[in-house]
């Protein structure tokens, strides 16, 4: 049987895994595979990003586990999903660096366009539920500019990021593609109005 490590938490998981037993985290091209005589336990080693299994915790192995914040207070950790509950204390569900929040701040243009899309894409179901209701009630650009203003800070916190330097890519990305629609959108408004008036002449 071959077994893979977490590149975050260095637990190891069945091959066939798709997030860590241990700490959530989506295992990727970095984890390590390995082969492994016997069956994986179910007792795991403890993640080292500061959280400490709950011995009465929530659920474990694929429904979830439950660890406590050093600083205080627990985060349920989905293994099937990026996205956990807000941890009180000053640490991310995501582990990444609250120091860092400072660095990621700031407009996104990915999320202003793309909305709900860029929310589900970034473990926020529920900012994405939100917004694609409210493009329902014709509130759509409200929700975009709220995401515009605060969707770094929301995606630090809740998506698993390597460093600074791959978020700043990843939005990057998504910053690109909406100016491009945002681009044929303007353009289509002017060609639009611009018939129209040659049609009134």
């Amino acid at each position: 049987m071959r077994n893979v490590v977490c590149p975050f938490c260095d637990s190891q998981n069945s091959a066939n895994d798709r997030y860590c037993y241990s700490c959530g985290a989506e295992l990727g091209t970095g984890a390590e595979i390995i082969s492994a005589p016997q069956e994986l336990m179910t007792s795991q080693q403890p993640p080292t990003d500061g959280y400490n299994r709950n011995p009465s915790g929530y659920g474990g192995g694929s429904l979830g586990s439950s660890y406590k914040a050093s600083s205080g207070g627990y985060a349920t950790v989905g293994a099937g999903s990026s996205y956990a509950t807000a941890v009180p204390g000053g640490a991310f569900p995501s582990g990444n660096d609250p120091n860092a929040l400072a660095q990621v701040s700031g407009w996104n243009w990915g999320a202003f366009m793309f909305t709900w899309i860029w929310c589900f894409a970034h473990g926020l179901p529920q900012l994405g539920i939100i917004s694609l209701i409210a493009g329902f009630f014709n509130m759509g650009l409200f929700a975009g500019i709220y995401l515009g203003i605060k969707g770094n800070e929301e995606a630090w916190k809740n998506r698993r990021f390597n460093s600074v330097e791959e978020f700043k890519e990843v939005q990057k990305k998504w910053s690109i593609a909406a100016l491009i629609v945002l681009f044929f959108i303007i353009a289509f408004i002017v060609l639009a109005v611009g018939a129209d008036i040659m049609d009134k002449m």
